[in-house]
């Protein structure tokens, strides 16, 4: 089954300036497979965007629809089964290395592949890594990669995406970036948004 993603009117509202939106009237439709690159200067509300569509901020106004049903409708459970983030800064959750690549599985009550977390990490060149190790005691470039470095996740979601069909929406400021990869850009300016 093909998944859509309808966002009708989307707006988001400064919180210290009421009056003035960080965007607004955002209106699209994604079917699956898709590749998005979501280009813009920053502030313009790339990232406040997938927070929304992460359900991690509110919308001001708008709708989004989710296979034609409302997002508010959707259990949380329901859509992590449908979507999930890659944050831009790594979060590393209490615990250890196996702990946080056990955490997806956990929440979805899934059995733990361990020979795929194994072939993630071998892609990543974190092969070496213990599995044992507290991860806040990961360097700065260890905790990057383990929550997949922008090079090497490219190619990881490029190939899931070739692979499963899975929609992909990329934030970048870099134009060339998003023509390289992407198959639509939405081009976020001004509180404007074209594809």
């Amino acid at each position: 089954m093909t998944t859509s993603l309808e966002i009708e009117n989307l707006g988001k509202q400064f919180s210290a300036l009421p009056d003035q939106w960080l965007f607004r009237d955002f209106t699209t439709s994604i079917t699956e497979p898709d590749i998005i690159g979501i280009l813009g200067k920053p502030g313009q509300g790339k990232s406040t965007l997938l927070r929304i569509l992460g359900r991690l901020a509110k919308a001001d106004q708008g709708t989004i629809r989710l296979d034609g049903k409302e997002w508010r409708h959707w259990e949380p459970e329901a859509r992590r089964m449908t979507m999930s983030d890659v944050a831009q800064q790594p979060v590393m959750l209490p615990g250890t290395v196996e702990d946080n690549l056990r955490i997806t599985s956990v929440l979805h009550q899934r059995p733990f592949d361990e020979k795929l977390a194994r072939a993630c990490l071998e892609q990543l060149a974190m092969d070496h890594l213990e599995w044992g190790k507290p991860a806040h005691q990961l360097s700065d470039g260890e905790k990057q990669r383990l929550a997949i470095s922008k090079q090497t996740a490219g190619r990881l979601l490029f190939n899931l995406h070739m692979q499963t069909g899975t929609t992909l929406l990329w934030i970048t400021h870099d134009l060339e970036e998003d023509q390289s990869v992407c198959k639509r850009i939405w081009f976020i300016a001004k509180r404007s948004r074209t594809s």
